[in-house]
């Protein structure tokens, strides 16, 4: 996660700032992240403890994305509330899938992207090789 005060790699364990902090830090309304961070814990990446804190539980990538057509379905959001999550997390979900990946899946990547490239002036050839 990106601080005012340089990088900092959060784990499981670690307690999150305050919520005022957190919410100047990541740029993002306190609402916003109120949400977020309630659907994190529903998920179990997340723990809130009333008057202790909120802690890391997990940061396992299955975590964060399995549950998430739910959240949204029990907790109606707008899209600007949906592109602040994204905002907050996918960096981090980016950097554990380059963290993870094997060299076949660079090389499968590389691959799809070269096709991509190739097919840029057909968009369905293009749309089909994104799938």
């Amino acid at each position: 996660m990106k601080c005012q005060r340089g990088e900092k790699q959060l784990k499981p364990g670690d307690r999150l700032p305050p919520e005022r902090e957190l919410a100047k830090t990541l740029s993002v309304s306190r609402t916003s992240l109120r949400e977020a961070l309630r659907a994190l814990s529903i998920m179990k990446v997340l723990d809130i403890r009333q008057g202790n804190g909120t802690f890391i539980t997990s940061l396992e990538p299955k975590l964060l994305v399995e549950n998430l057509q739910l959240i949204f379905d029990l907790n109606p959001t707008t899209i600007l509330d949906v592109f602040e999550f994204q905002r907050v997390f996918e960096p981090t979900i980016a950097m554990l899938a380059a963290q993870r990946a094997s060299e076949e899946d660079i090389n499968d990547l590389v691959a799809l992207l070269d096709k991509a490239k190739n097919n840029k002036k057909d968009l369905n050839k293009f749309l089909n090789y994104m799938k």
